[in-house]
């Protein structure tokens, strides 16, 4: 397997990295109409609500099951809630500050949202960093597809971080940086996992990890990124765009089975 350690590290860092082209694309995106922006954000919402529920909830119940047996199910949906509970707490906080601050406006609400995202992909690359570096490492072959598939749904994710960023404060540099560090936690992840986490992390440990991570990812999209898509777009151009985004994901987990 050692053999395998530079194709690793570098499959894992192009496959993290891929989120920068859809930094790339927020820029041409933000320059065009008001419609397809919103369309835009409803893709990325589609995206990351499918790999919550259909990647992320499964794989992490499935870890739970194996330290509370019969009770997987149970505990991942209150892991699930908690994740939903923290990103309403910042949603509370935020609220309570409008009134002192009236100022805090749909631009503040999309800076807020694309900061969230940015967290939330950066914590959900890090497992994925570890799959494809330990994929490569047993087998070179297995590790390209798998870096592939990767790649592929990294680019909507970080469309997701990018546009609400560069939608509220004008900065392209800024969208680009956070979707570059994001993108980046990937191969540190890895290189971590690697090195520290192998004995340390337990089922328990990572279930619960992966079932919160959904649960913010969940609330951001319905809550956040689709309302806010539903100010520049009609509701078929969103249910489209959603379903589109969710096919993306779906070819890509396909691709990495």
């Amino acid at each position: 397997m050692q053999e395998n350690l530079t194709l690793a590290i570098i499959l894992t860092s192009l496959a993290g990295l891929s989120t920068v082209i859809g930094g790339l694309l927020s820029l041409k995106i933000h320059r065009s109409s008001n419609s397809l922006m919103g369309m835009a954000l409803a893709l990325a919402a589609g995206v990351m609500v499918y790999v919550s529920f259909v990647e992320m909830l499964p794989e992490g119940q499935h870890l739970l099951d194996t330290m509370f047996t019969g009770y997987g199910a149970l505990m991942a949906f209150h892991f699930l809630l908690l994740g939903a509970a923290i990103v309403y707490l910042i949603d509370f906080s935020r609220l309570s500050a409008q009134h002192s601050h009236a100022t805090y406006d749909d631009e503040g609400k999309m800076l807020k949202s694309g900061l969230i995202i940015a967290v939330s992909i950066t914590l959900h690359n890090f497992p994925e960093g570890m799959a494809t570096f330990a994929a490569t490492l047993a087998d070179a072959r297995l590790g390209m597809i798998n870096a592939f598939a990767i790649a592929l749904h990294n680019i909507p994710e970080g469309l997701a971080v990018a546009l609400p960023i560069v939608r509220a404060t004008g900065s392209y540099k800024k969208a680009l940086a956070f979707t570059f560090l994001s993108g980046l936690s990937e191969p540190i992840g890895a290189l971590i996992g690697y090195s520290f986490l192998s004995h340390y992390m337990n089922e328990l440990v990572i279930g619960a990890i992966l079932c919160v991570i959904a649960g913010i990812m969940v609330y951001v999209s319905i809550l956040q990124l689709i309302p806010m898509a539903s100010r520049f777009t009609h509701t078929k151009g969103i249910a489209l765009s959603c379903v589109t985004g969710m096919l993306v994901m779906g070819v890509s987990i396909a691709l990495m089975g």
